[in-house]
């Protein structure tokens, strides 16, 4: 059965008192209900770390919404070449659209065959 789950920002601020010497660690401990050993974990983290300790690097809010642009940038350049694609085949016949499968997939390698077949409708056992 898993222990107590503290809030960070719980944690640092205890360590903090702790390490500035406002409570001493027999104090912390009871006032907030922890054992030693977990007082002990959190004083080592705290001491390496500082006030850095148990903040999460992975929700900066710009590294997130910088990937978002990226995947979203991502799809629109394959959009584009999906849409350039089909109006360069729309008056084609089924013979020359099997024919230019082969031609653009050399330039586009990220859409599979069956994707172009799709995109074209047309029969992927020509």
């Amino acid at each position: 059965m898993p222990g107590k789950q503290y809030d960070p920002e719980f944690k640092r601020n205890v360590a903090r008192e702790v390490a500035t010497g406002l409570k001493r660690p027999a104090q912390a401990c009871r006032e907030y209900g922890i054992s030693d050993s977990v007082l002990h974990r959190w004083r080592q983290r705290y001491a390496r770390e500082g006030d850095a300790a148990w903040s999460t690097p992975a929700s900066d809010p710009t590294t997130a919404r910088e990937q978002r642009v990226a995947d979203l940038e991502r799809l629109v350049g394959q959009l584009a070449l999906e849409n350039a694609v089909l109006k360069n085949l729309a008056g084609c016949t089924i013979r020359e659209k099997h024919a230019m499968i082969a031609v653009v997939q050399d330039s586009c390698p990220t859409l599979s065959i069956r994707q172009f077949c799709v995109l074209l409708s047309v029969n992927r056992a020509w």
